[in-house]
């Protein structure tokens, strides 16, 4: 893989970082979507506190969405009343069919110390 870096700053918190792009993927790229790859990079990787609680709520939303999803439509499939998952980062999620067939939907942050 053949890179370009360039030199990106937190948002937050103002720490400057270098950012390697592969070459073929920077071709494909416009502008906005470059901003934006770099904007995604200084998220995961800057040590930040807001940093941190930004890339917390992406995560977060990303888990809702595979709860609703994917976990929803394993249930389904299989016909099962309910299911739980809990990850790493302190996220719970709990899937539970009601006596009327509908599926109800819980998902709960936990600080993970």
């Amino acid at each position: 893989m053949t890179a370009h870096t360039t030199e990106a700053v937190c948002n937050f918190c103002g720490q400057a970082m270098i950012v390697e792009i592969d070459l073929e993927k920077l071709r494909n790229m416009t502008t906005t979507e470059k901003s934006e790859y770099t904007d995604d990079y200084i998220v995961r990787n800057c040590s930040c506190d807001k940093a941190k609680a930004k890339r917390k709520e992406i995560l977060h939303k990303n888990f809702k969405r595979f709860i609703h999803s994917e976990v929803c439509q394993f249930l389904d499939k299989f016909d099962l009343d309910e299911m739980s998952i809990k990850t790493s980062e302190g996220f719970k999620g709990k899937v539970k069919r009601d006596t009327a067939g509908n599926l109800k939907i819980e998902t709960t942050i936990n600080e993970v110390v």
